[in-house]
């Protein structure tokens, strides 16, 4: 099934009432507070946004320092700067169409934030919010933020956070139960998208620990001519036949490329990548769709 969020890109942003910033996430457990530090690397981007407030803009923060300190339990201090601020808040239209203008800020950035109203960059230019990532319980509107592409530019090329097996609490014995028949006795059902990735470079040496994963993923803009893979993981249940699904490369809202996949064979970690070089210069989306869902969309602008 399709997950349908809330982004800054072409959608909505579902907003609540006006309500005052109410702390969720900011006094956490020790374990909870190191792992959410150990994901702000220095470099990387954060958004500061209260989805459940009305009168906010979205702040775009450069991290250059992170610390836990003791105080309602634990906290996590962020220190850095403001280089981007939405033009718009949220009580003055933009609630009904997200905003796509930020602004230059050189502001400084130094507090305690609450994990529920921060996002970590998870891909180029898409940001969730950090407590989700960590299996934290909160409320928020909005899950998912992204920036377009113009706003992403900007940024240059950064650090990401690495969303390694220790960022998230191990799965549940349910999690595993339902992966376990969907694998072995999921046959007539369909394959899973885990991931997918705009890739530069996958890596196919042969004995490398990371063979078959993306190396090198797009995150700002690229020359015209560059070969961009759609790099995609799925889990196939077990002796999947015919499942078929498709990459489509648009530009400018036309289709210009269709690269078939064939899903079958079963494995619970199937990477499949399919390339094509983008000529003309633009914003392009790598989509992704299985008959007529459509799995997962990423974007790509093309310099001259």
């Amino acid at each position: 099934m399709r997950r349908l969020v809330p982004t800054l890109l072409g959608l909505s942003l579902f907003i609540a009432p006006a309500l005052a910033r109410a702390d969720q996430l900011q006094c956490n457990r020790r374990e909870d507070a190191e792992r959410a530090a150990a994901l702000l690397r220095p470099g990387s981007y954060v958004l500061d946004f209260c989805s459940l407030c009305q009168t906010t803009p979205i702040q775009v923060v450069r991290v250059d320092r992170v610390e836990v300190i003791a105080d309602c339990q634990h906290e996590v201090k962020v220190v850095g700067r403001v280089v981007l601020r939405s033009e718009r808040t949220y009580d003055d239209g933009a609630g009904a169409e997200a905003p796509e203008s930020f602004l230059g800020d050189k502001s400084p950035f130094e507090a305690s934030v609450d994990l529920a109203y921060l996002y970590v960059e998870t891909g180029p230019g898409v940001f969730e919010w950090l407590g989700g990532q960590l299996g934290l319980d909160a409320t928020v509107n909005v899950g998912t933020i992204e920036l377009p592409p113009v706003v992403l530019a900007n940024l240059g090329d950064h650090p990401r956070p690495e969303l390694g097996p220790d960022a998230l609490p191990p799965p549940t014995a349910e999690e595993v139960r339902r992966v376990w028949h969907h694998f072995y006795s999921g046959q007539g059902r369909p394959p899973v998208l885990v991931d997918a990735k705009a890739c530069l470079h996958v890596d196919t040496k042969k004995g490398s620990p990371t063979r078959f994963t993306c190396a090198t993923e797009v995150s700002t803009s690229v020359p015209r001519g560059t070969l961009v893979y759609a790099w995609m993981s799925w889990l196939v249940p077990l002796r999947s036949s015919d499942s078929q699904g498709v990459v489509q490369y648009v530009h400018e809202g036309t289709v210009r490329t269709t690269k078939d996949v064939r899903l079958e064979g079963g494995g619970l970690k199937t990477r499949f990548w399919k390339g094509s070089k983008l000529y003309k210069p633009g914003t392009w989306q790598i989509v992704i769709r299985r008959g007529q869902e459509e799995l997962r969309t990423m974007t790509v602008v093309v310099e001259d």
